[in-house]
């Protein structure tokens, strides 16, 4: 899983699906004539993801979500061994973050006319540590990074736009301002969002938000992946909808926390003030799942699609706007996860077992990340081994 994981992430896999040359083909031919077992559905996905990026027409969401469907179904129904379905179904979800950035419309676009392709924007945000800092991408192709140490973007003000420290002017975006822009944060920072509608959002390390300039005359629609705490202004005759690959959260003013992170098990809503409703996207008919109450918690299971609502402390999800994280009974690995995004660092904990155990208290993660580091030693009785800056061993 672990070599798959590093194999899908590598820049060479997305080259090859949006931009071959015969270098890669001859890279990806020893490659299948190592793994003959892998060849067929690389290649299959490969055809899928390439009729989504070579149009320069819009896709639809249900066309999306069929060729989606597609991919899923040709994986599902195929007769190989259980490893095989786990790496399969790892790679498929890999397909569908690449897919949702396609099908929304508008989303990926080209940079100039004539041939000069989006390869360079599908890798951006397809790759998970190709940014340094937080960039919004508008729609017509242009971007900006956001380098100051005000970590903030408002699209609130008429006319302008308050990026960090800097200000512009609307008339500087070129784009339709319904079409979708994107806002990649990567692994190690953190960003403050204020929608055109006053609505606020904390996006997490290794997030993006796919969101319009301004909404819709009847509702207000954003698309995430990754981790963020939406406070989301009152307005019952403009629902706020929140989609995820796997579900849709659907409110009229409150504040809530979501967690899809591509690479976890699970998705996961909490909600502080207010109600939410979960939706399921997956049925052929979207349908109210649940509906939360403060201080309770819809947890999805990706694999099998069950939800399950319990109750518990709002801050033990929310707490990471402030630097804070806060955990009862949660397993050594989850926490991991979270320093890592966090830091923007790799830990290799080389006793699994360990991994599995379950903890709690409360890490300051403003404190020197050689603090955090000793904490972890103390919590999973190892010492540490820096291999690199950005590498460290527990043993």
């Amino acid at each position: 899983m672990d070599q798959l994981k590093q194999f899908i992430e590598d820049p060479k896999f997305v080259k090859w699906v949006f931009n071959p040359n015969e270098e890669l083909e001859s890279h990806f031919s020893d490659f299948f004539t190592k793994h003959p077992e892998q060849k067929k559905k690389y290649l299959q996905i490969k055809k899928e993801l390439r009729l989504l990026s070579i149009t320069e027409k819009e896709i639809s969401y249900s066309k999306g979500a069929e060729i989606f469907k597609s991919i899923s179904d040709q994986i599902n129904s195929s007769k190989i061994n259980k490893k095989e379905i786990r790496n399969y179904r790892f790679l498929m979800r890999y397909a569908a973050i690449a897919l949702v950035f396609f099908a929304i419309g508008s989303l990926f676009v080209y940079f100039s006319k004539g041939n000069k392709t989006n390869l360079q924007f599908a890798e951006e945000i397809f790759l998970k540590n190709a940014q340094t800092y937080p960039v919004i991408y508008f729609s017509d192709g242009s971007k900006k990074e956001i380098k100051s140490d005000k970590k903030y973007i408002d699209l609130s003000l008429t006319g302008k736009l308050v990026i960090g420290k800097d200000t512009i002017s609307q008339k500087e975006i070129s784009g339709n301002i319904q079409n979708s822009n994107v806002l990649v944060v990567p692994n190690g920072q953190r960003l403050h969002v204020c929608l055109k509608d006053k609505s606020t959002i904390w996006l997490n390390a290794g997030s993006r938000l796919i969101f319009p300039t301004e909404f819709n005359t009847d509702k207000r629609e954003v698309y995430l992946v990754g981790e963020a705490f939406f406070d989301v202004v009152k307005n019952q005759k403009k629902p706020f909808f929140v989609n995820t690959s796997f579900l849709s959260v659907k409110v009229l003013g409150t504040k809530f926390n979501i967690s899809t992170y591509p690479d976890d098990e699970e998705v996961v809503a909490v909600l502080e003030e207010g109600s939410i409703q979960i939706i399921d996207t997956q049925s052929a008919i979207p349908t109210v799942k649940a509906e939360l109450k403060p201080n309770q918690l819809a947890r999805l299971t990706k694999n099998d699609n069950h939800l399950e609502i319990i109750d518990t402390d709002y801050e033990l999800h929310t707490l990471w706007k402030d630097g804070l994280l806060r955990f009862e009974q949660e397993p050594i690995n989850q926490i991991i996860n979270k320093i890592e995004r966090y830091y923007n660092i790799e830990i290799i904990l080389k006793d699994s077992q360990k991994g599995e155990e379950k903890v709690r208290g409360k890490l300051d993660l403003n404190a020197s990340m050689p603090k955090v580091l000793e904490y972890i030693t103390k919590i999973t009785q190892t010492r540490i081994i820096e291999v690199n800056r950005n590498t460290y061993i527990l043993e």
